[in-house]
């Protein structure tokens, strides 16, 4: 169970980077 949830949390943070990027990318 924390295995996967870790996997989950790195799954989310690594989106939540993607997403800031491409924003920062339209945003200039």
């Amino acid at each position: 169970m924390v295995a996967s949830f870790r996997i989950v949390e790195e799954v989310l943070s690594a989106n939540l980077i993607k997403a800031s990027e491409a924003a920062q990318r339209i945003k200039g």
